[in-house]
């Protein structure tokens, strides 16, 4: 058995249920002494469900060789800075075969979104309407201490690249959190990108994918559609203040697919007209493959475009920069 049900999978789980936090003081002295001679150097990669977020995180992985979060680290969520050390010690030279499962990419050293990573930390789930409740004097330590380990550990050279979907729902936050940071904002044609997530949700059990925003609350039981269709214009609406973001750097999903080195270049050069020092270790396969959706494909595409369309003629047309370029 393989991906998120094999039993090392469910082990680690197991693992990360021991509070890790009773640990801290061991690793805080160190983290004072390194997390004070800097500031944290990292970059947030938001995306959509099902739109290309994981291949395009494990090519900035592969490409860049960048700080990040490896499954061994996320096991180790609540010692970010002796998780962050044991990940690098381990998994330096990591080597991506951009192959994924939902989400997942097997091995302790695979590119994890960090669910409970990044909820511990920042109070950020998957679900808007159950966030985990933490008192905001805790949320405040826990940002402080996560910026000094961050400090500790990035560069301009090497800057730590997270891609948890769960951050677009507090894109905001985390620009007041960490206003040196820079955004990667991965866009792909929300047909294709709806189309993409009905078929895993018609795949699975059917019920709810991934990420969701307060206001798709209202449109539960509206059919599946419908659901599908809202939270990709939704997602994307939320996202749009980005389109005016000065550290916000815009990747075309289907470009990186046609040319994945062409992509990863031009992204290093707009990173770097932001202050990092980036450049590529690695190559890249020549291209992926993806889909694009059409009308025309089948019923299901035809539904979706429909729901598109009404949800632009109610609330305003979704940004620009989804228009395959």
């Amino acid at each position: 058995m393989t991906g998120r049900r094999s039993p090392l999978v469910r082990a680690a789980r197991l693992l990360q249920r021991f509070p890790q936090g009773w640990l801290r003081p061991l690793e805080a002295p160190f983290v004072r002494a390194k997390g004070s001679e800097s500031e944290p150097r990292l970059v947030f990669l938001f995306a959509l469900p099902r739109s290309g977020s994981t291949l395009t995180y494990q090519a900035l992985v592969h490409g860049l060789q960048p700080v990040y979060l490896s499954n061994l680290w996320n096991l180790l969520y609540g010692l970010p800075w002796t998780g962050g050390q044991l990940s690098r010690a381990r998994c330096s030279g990591y080597e991506s075969d951009f192959q994924s499962s939902q989400g997942f990419v097997e091995g302790m050293c695979g590119p994890a979104e960090g669910l409970r990573f990044w909820s511990y930390w920042t109070g950020c789930g998957l679900d808007e309407t159950a966030m985990p409740t933490i008192p905001s004097s805790r949320l405040e330590r826990r940002v402080t201490y996560l910026r000094n380990v961050m400090a500790a550990l990035t560069s301009t050279e090497t800057p730590m690249v997270s891609g948890y979907l769960g951050h677009a729902l507090i894109a905001e936050q985390l620009r007041e959190w960490f206003p040196e940071a820079l955004f990667l904002r991965l866009h792909r044609d929300p047909l294709s990108n709806a189309a993409s997530i009905l078929r895993s949700r018609k795949a699975g059990s059917g019920n709810w994918f991934s990420v969701f925003p307060e206001e798709c609350r209202d449109v539960i039981g509206q059919g599946i559609h419908a659901e599908v269709a809202a939270q990709v214009y939704w997602l994307n609406r939320r996202l749009s203040w980005l389109d005016g973001d000065s550290q916000t750097v815009h990747i075309n999903y289907e470009r990186l697919c046609r040319d994945p080195n062409d992509a990863l270049g031009a992204i290093i050069n707009s990173c770097n007209k932001q202050g990092q020092e980036l450049a590529v270790q690695r190559a890249l396969p020549d291209a992926f493959e993806y889909r694009l959706a059409s009308p025309e494909n089948d019923d299901d595409t035809a539904k979706l475009a429909r729901e598109l369309e009404r949800l632009e003629a109610e609330h305003g047309p979704l940004p620009a920069r989804s228009i395959i370029q």
